[in-house]
């Protein structure tokens, strides 16, 4: 399902309905880039002028580590300007990836927001669950990718969906309780 924002007046209005005339008015869809894709390119929801300025997504890794492999919701929350499967091509070769293959497990098409910044809002509310990791590349320098955090699906899910709808403000994960709290 996608789910609609709009600003007008300078306040956040969210709505599963498409909306009918935009008049300028900025808005994005969370959906999964499959979805997303086909209804971007062939529904007329959506006005000419509508840039996709981005795709947050959610991986899993495949890594045989067994610090990675047992840690129970462990997920790197991303942005990318292209796709995904473009930008994971070379995980197993990438530090920020573990040095493993990463399997998709969410993706979010971002229309007329700054994708960097939704991916900063993520991470820094998210931080008190960072993964804290070293991995070492090809060459054995240490890395420390920062974009990888312990935190159930639905509440990445939730936090994406807060952000959208600018119910956020005043919202910080609590990791004990394994979900967001005012």
């Amino acid at each position: 399902d996608a789910l609609y924002l709009r600003e007008r007046d300078g306040i956040r209005h969210s709505s599963p309905d498409p909306p009918q005339k935009r008049g300028g008015c900025g808005y994005a869809i969370s959906e999964l880039q499959e979805e997303s894709d086909t209804q971007f390119f062939n529904n007329g929801d959506l006005a000419e002028n509508d840039k996709v300025t981005g795709y947050i997504y959610v991986l899993s890794s495949l890594s045989d580590d067994p610090a990675v492999r047992t840690e129970k919701n462990l997920y790197k929350i991303g942005f990318t300007t292209q796709s995904v499967e473009l930008r994971i091509a070379n995980a197993e070769h990438e530090p920020t990836y573990l040095m493993a293959p990463v399997k998709i497990v969410a993706t979010y098409k971002v229309v007329n927001m700054n994708s960097q910044m939704f991916e900063d809002l993520i991470h820094q509310l998210l931080m008190p669950v960072q993964f804290q990791v070293t991995v070492y590349d090809g060459q054995g320098v240490a890395h420390y990718p920062q974009e990888w955090f312990v935190v159930p699906l639905s509440v990445v899910d939730v936090i994406i969906q807060k952000i959208m709808d600018g119910t956020i403000v005043g919202y910080t994960y609590n990791p004990q309780l394994e979900g967001l709290e005012k």
